[in-house]
């Protein structure tokens, strides 16, 4: 092990900080088994901010896991984010879902584009979608993902700059739960309590945009479970994720015109990709007869 990420092999480099909000406990479960087929040390933070405390989660004795309380809501998900990387007894930090699961292979993964990668200020994997049965799932915009990160050459890459920002602009195939944050890269870099939906992507864009750069694999570290219950999906349902995805590409737009970074400024301007996902909720709610809802949507269309 280099020494980039610690100085024996016994001591963790790593936290995994799980957010835990009124969980399932067989997803649970599902986590924690997975956590203890990881080969690199880690430390793992259980970040608790459900209404009522969660004080009967079966935690394996093995994972030697350190229970927090927080209450969100003062804070929300960003929030919740900023006070795991914050919180976290190592300089790398992964934060998790609960209702996700890490493939055997992820902290080797992580640990291998680290010591390629030691000046990136975050690193990932790539993910696995599963719906809530574990059964293996995707869509129409995750296909398109997928033919984008196929496009960058090599089993392990980079994003920075011009390119980078306009790479994720045209499609993010970065899953949240799969990236690992260089605490002491990040400074006062932080998760946007301003965004719901999309603070993930705000906080990569804006890391580019500064001069920092993200280093992914296309190995899969992660599986990403895709369910009605969590945030993502009743976002969608209330339009808000749509709100939100155009909201920050038209922040983005000045500042890549500013700076003369063509590509990113071309990528946020034409928006494909969310046009594209906006385009498919309106068919499918006007195949449930939800006529209004999909006119309300196509207002996205047209927006400068």
């Amino acid at each position: 092990m280099s020494a980039t990420k610690t100085t024996t092999d016994k001591v963790p480099w790593l936290t995994l900080a799980v957010l835990v909000h009124n969980p399932d406990r067989a997803y649970l479960d599902d986590l924690f088994e997975s956590l203890l087929k990881q080969s690199e040390p880690f430390y793992l933070d259980i970040i608790d901010d459900s209404p009522v405390a969660q004080s009967d989660i079966k935690i394996p004795d093995a994972l030697n896991a350190r229970y927090i309380r927080h209450n969100s809501n003062a804070h929300g998900l960003s929030g919740n984010w900023n006070f795991a990387v914050r919180e976290a007894r190592s300089r790398w930090v992964s934060v998790l879902h609960q209702d996700d699961m890490l493939h055997a292979d992820y902290t080797q993964i992580i640990a291998e584009l680290i010591d390629t990668y030691p000046r990136a200020s975050a690193v990932f994997s790539h993910a696995r979608i599963i719906d809530e049965n574990g059964r293996p799932a995707s869509t129409l915009a995750d296909r398109v993902k997928q033919r984008l990160l196929k496009k960058i050459e090599g089993t392990r890459y980079t994003l920075a700059g011009d390119e980078g920002s306009a790479t994720l602009l045209r499609g993010n195939f970065i899953f949240c739960p799969a990236v690992c944050f260089n605490r002491d890269m990040l400074g006062l870099h932080g998760f946007n309590e301003r965004w719901k939906m999309v603070p993930d992507l705000a906080l990569y864009l804006h890391l580019l945009f500064k001069g920092h750069m993200l280093a992914g694999s296309k190995k899969v570290g992660m599986l990403y479970r895709r369910h009605q219950a969590q945030a993502t999906a009743k976002y969608q349902a209330t339009g808000l994720r749509f709100e939100e995805e155009f909201a920050l590409y038209r922040q983005m737009l000045p500042c890549y015109e500013l700076e003369g970074w063509w590509r990113a400024e071309q990528a946020a301007e034409r928006a494909t990709i969310l046009k594209l996902h906006v385009g498919k909720e309106m068919l499918s709610r006007l195949l449930r007869g939800q006529v209004w809802q999909a006119l309300k949507l196509g207002r996205y269309f047209f927006r400068s």
